[in-house]
C-alpha cells in the first residue's frame, strides 16, 4: 500500500482506552476497535467506531511484558465486523515504555490476524497498536498472510490535537521556520509541515488563515471556494488585485498562487467547486483538520457532518458587524467553534437552525417556492451578503491560528476543552472563552465515522457515491 496510512481514534475511546491500559498495576493490559475506512487522494484512513476493552480478570496472563486472553472474547468483535463491512485493531500497552513491537508481539500478531481476515471476509487491512504509558500510540498493518506494514499516522480526534507519526522529520529546520521551531519545538514544526488542511470558503476570512497556515509552513492545503474575485473582495482579499477582478480570477486560484509565490513549502489543492460537491467531500475527507469560512447555514451543515463521518475536528469561524447603515456601529462580534466529533455541534450549540438550511437550500433549488413561502411568513429570508471589515477577518483568523498551535503544542494554562467556543466582542475589547456543553448531537451522531459507507455523508441524493 503506498497511501498515507492512519488510524483516527475518538476522544471517547482514547480517553477509556488509556484508563483500561493503565490501571496503575504496571502490567500489560489489551483493547480492540473496529474502525471504517476512507481511501482516496493518497491516503487510507482508519476511523474508530466501535470499543472493545478485554476486562483485566479475564485475561489468562498480565505481567509487565506480556498479556494473554480467551480468543472467545473476540468472536463478538469479528461479527460485528464482518456484518458492517470493518476492520479491527488490537491495541495493547508496554507499561515499561518499549517503543516498539516486541519478539512476543510479533508471534502474537501473526498467529492472530490471518484467523481475524478470514472471519471478516474482506481484503482491507486490519491493524496492531501499542500505547505507551504517556499516552503516545505506534501502530502497524496486518494483512491476511501476517505480513506487517507501517501504520504512518495514529491521531486522535479531540480537544487536543494529538498527531504520533511514525517517523519524525530528520531533515533541518529552514531559516524560515526556525522562530517557530525556537517558540514551539521541532515537534510542533514538524507536525505542522506534516498535515492536511481542508479549508472551506477563500474570501476574507478565509484568505487569512490560508495565508496565515502558510506562514506556520503547514503541509498541505485543499482549498475549495467555487467564487471568483470581484470589486467588492479587493479590500477584504490581502492577496487580490485590480487584474483579478478584471480577469474574474478564482478565490482559491488566488490564495494557490499567491502561497506558492512564497515558497515556504505548502502544497496547495484548488477545488472550484461547492461544498455539497461530492468529490469535494471526499477531498475534505482526507483531511486532518478542517477550517469553515462559511456564512451560510447550510455550508455549516454540510461541515458538520463530512467532520463527523470522517472524525475531523473542525474549526469554525464567524464574523457579524451589525451597523446602522449611516456610518454608525451597534457591535461587532466574531466567534471561533471548535467542534470535536462525536460532541455537540453547531446545530446544537445554536449556531444555525434546520430552518435555515432549508431556507437556503429552497432559494437555490426552488426560488419561486422560496419567494413564495417568504412573502407568506412560512421561511425566513436569506441573509446575502454581510458587512465584513479586513481587520475583525483577520482578528478571528489569528485567533484560530493561534488556537491551532496550542491544541497541538498543548501550552495553555487551561484545559482545551475550556476553549470550545472563543468570542471577540470588539466594541468592549473582550475576549472570551467558554467549555462544550458536552451535549451528543445526535443529528451528526447517526453518521459518527461512517467513512466512505455509501450513500456519502448518509444522504439519500449521492446515491451509491461513496
Amino acid at each position: 500500500m503506498t497511501d498515507r496510512v492512519s488510524l483516527t481514534i475518538q476522544q471517547q475511546y482514547y480517553e477509556e482506552l488509556r484508563g483500561h491500559l493503565f490501571p496503575g498495576d504496571g502490567r500489560e493490559a489489551v483493547a480492540f476497535m473496529t474502525f471504517s475506512k476512507h481511501t482516496g487522494f493518497g491516503r487510507f484512513r482508519g476511523l474508530t467506531n466501535h470499543f472493545y476493552p478485554v476486562p483485566h480478570d479475564l485475561c489468562g496472563e498480565r505481567t509487565s511484558n506480556s498479556v494473554t486472553w480467551p480468543t472467545e472474547f473476540l468472536e463478538a468483535v469479528l461479527n460485528v465486523a464482518a456484518e458492517e463491512g470493518l476492520s479491527i485493531v488490537k491495541v495493547h500497552s508496554h507499561p515499561s515504555g518499549g517503543k516498539m513491537f516486541s519478539e512476543l508481539d510479533d508471534k502474537a500478531d501473526e498467529e492472530l490476524f490471518p484467523g481475524v481476515s478470514a472471519w471478516v471476509g474482506h481484503a482491507l487491512p486490519h491493524m496492531s497498536a501499542v500505547m505507551l504509558p504517556d499516552g503516545t500510540m505506534f501502530g502497524r498493518t496486518v494483512d491476511h498472510r501476517g505480513n506487517f506494514g507501517p501504520v504512518d499516522l495514529i491521531n486522535v480526534a479531540g480537544e487536543d490535537l494529538h498527531y504520533w507519526f511514525r517517523d519524525e522529520l530528520n531533515d533541518n529546520v529552514p531559516g524560515s521556520a526556525k522562530r517557530i521551531a525556537q517558540a514551539f519545538g521541532e515537534s510542533t514544526y514538524n507536525k505542522l509541515r506534516r498535515l492536511r488542511v481542508g479549508l472551506v470558503g477563500c474570501s476574507g476570512t478565509g484568505t487569512h488563515i490560508g495565508m496565515g497556515l502558510n506562514l506556520n509552513h503547514i503541509g498541505e492545503l485543499f482549498a475549495v471556494d467555487p467564487d471568483v474575485i470581484d470589486d467588492g473582495n479587493r479590500n477584504r482579499i490581502p492577496t487580490a488585485t485590480a487584474d483579478d477582478v478584471t480577469s474574474a480570477t478564482l478565490k482559491v486560484v488566488n490564495m494557490q498562487r499567491s502561497i506558492e509565490r512564497r515558497g515556504l513549502g505548502t502544497k496547495v489543492t484548488a477545488f472550484a467547486e461547492d461544498i455539497s460537491d461530492a468529490e469535494v467531500i471526499r477531498a475534505l475527507g482526507s483531511c486532518d483538520l478542517l477550517i469553515g469560512c462559511v456564512d451560510s447555514a447550510s455550508g455549516r451543515h454540510y461541515m458538520n457532518k463530512i467532520s463527523s463521518a470522517f472524525l475531523i475536528p473542525y474549526i469554525d469561524l464567524g464574523v457579524r458587524i451589525n451597523a446602522d447603515g449611516i456610518g454608525g456601529v451597534e457591535g461587532i462580534f466574531a466567534t471561533a467553534h471548535f467542534i470535536t466529533p462525536g460532541g455537540s455541534s453547531l446545530l446544537s450549540r445554536g449556531v444555525y437552525t434546520l430552518e435555515q438550511v432549508n431556507a437556503e437550500d429552497m432559494r437555490v433549488t426552488d426560488p419561486d417556492e422560496y419567494r413564495r413561502q417568504k412573502e407568506e411568513g412560512y421561511v425566513k429570508g436569506v441573509n446575502v451578503e454581510r458587512p465584513a471589515v479586513a481587520c475583525i477577518n483577520g482578528a478571528i483568523a489569528n485567533l484560530a491560528l493561534e488556537d491551532i498551535l496550542a491544541r497541538i503544542h498543548g501550552y495553555r494554562a487551561e484545559d482545551n476543552c475550556e476553549f470550545a467556543v472563543r468570542r471577540l466582542v470588539f466594541c468592549h475589547s473582550e475576549l472570551t472563552h467558554e467549555s462544550d456543553d458536552e451535549f451528543v448531537c445526535p443529528m451528526f451522531n447517526d453518521i459518527l465515522a461512517r467513512g466512505d459507507k455509501a450513500p456519502l455523508l448518509g444522504l439519500w441524493y449521492y446515491g451509491d457515491a461513496a
